[in-house]
């Protein structure tokens, strides 16, 4: 069968203004929507949706997609939009056969913002999907080079490590790992995890300005037929890949 994945980092469905940090235009679910039902994937991973008691903006381009199936995990406090809280879905058009999702631990040492200021709790986590064919994971990584203590430090390093054992645990092969890893070198995070993994998307920046931090690994029973990153107005681009198995 031949598929096409998404992972998109959408900052609660809000476009930028500028390629400084959080400087967001209003939100526009729209916009969003528009750039994926052009892409026309069959499985899209979101990254910071925003959600609350009343709505659901992953529920929206759902349904602005066609009525895609969703599966979504609520984790911390929005930085964007205090109203909401930020979480992790995917959206397919083949029903799931299970969906989890999961928060990563916390880091044990002390965050700080880029004022010196102590972070809140920010939880990240991953989702883990199980179709007929594969198993996805989308996960988004904290921003600890952001807070203070970048991965390639020790106390970062043994963070990292922390996290790839948990992947791993959920790892079944045949699988896809996509999402926001906040570094500009996944296979180095996760060595073990990557090992005999192939990165789907070309060796590009999926940000503005020059940074890169969103991937799609797929394992070797997967062929990547096309990829590519398109340069939509947020601090994320849209990423994708064709894979057939």
């Amino acid at each position: 069968m031949e598929f096409t994945i998404a992972t998109w980092n959408i900052a609660g469905g809000r476009p930028i203004k500028s390629e400084g940090f959080f400087n967001y235009s209003t939100e526009d679910i729209g916009y969003f929507a528009n750039e994926l039902i052009k892409l026309d994937p069959s499985i899209v991973c979101l990254q910071e949706t925003h959600v609350n008691t009343e709505r659901s903006v992953a529920s929206e381009i759902s349904q602005l997609l066609g009525n895609f199936n969703i599966g979504e995990v609520q984790l911390s406090a929005s930085h964007v939009d205090g109203q909401y809280r930020l979480g992790n879905a995917i959206l397919s058009a083949q029903k799931a056969k299970e969906i989890n999702g999961y928060v990563y631990p916390y880091p044990p040492f002390p965050l700080f913002l880029p004022d010196g200021t102590p972070d809140r709790h920010h939880d990240k986590g991953f989702q883990v999907v199980t179709f007929d064919f594969a198993t996805i994971i989308n996960t988004q990584m904290m921003p600890l080079k952001f807070l203070g203590t970048p991965y390639d430090t020790p106390n970062g390093k043994a963070f990292a490590h922390e996290m790839e054992q948990q992947l791993i645990s959920y790892a079944k092969v045949p699988f896809i790992l996509c999402g926001d890893m906040n570094f500009n070198d996944a296979p180095s995070l996760y060595p073990y995890l990557l090992k005999n993994m192939k990165s789907a998307l070309p060796d590009a920046p999926t940000r503005p300005g020059g940074k890169k931090s969103d991937y799609i690994f797929a394992s070797a029973e997967f062929t990547v037929l096309d990829s590519g990153i398109i340069h939509t107005n947020t601090d994320h681009y849209l990423c994708w890949a064709k894979f057939s198995i």
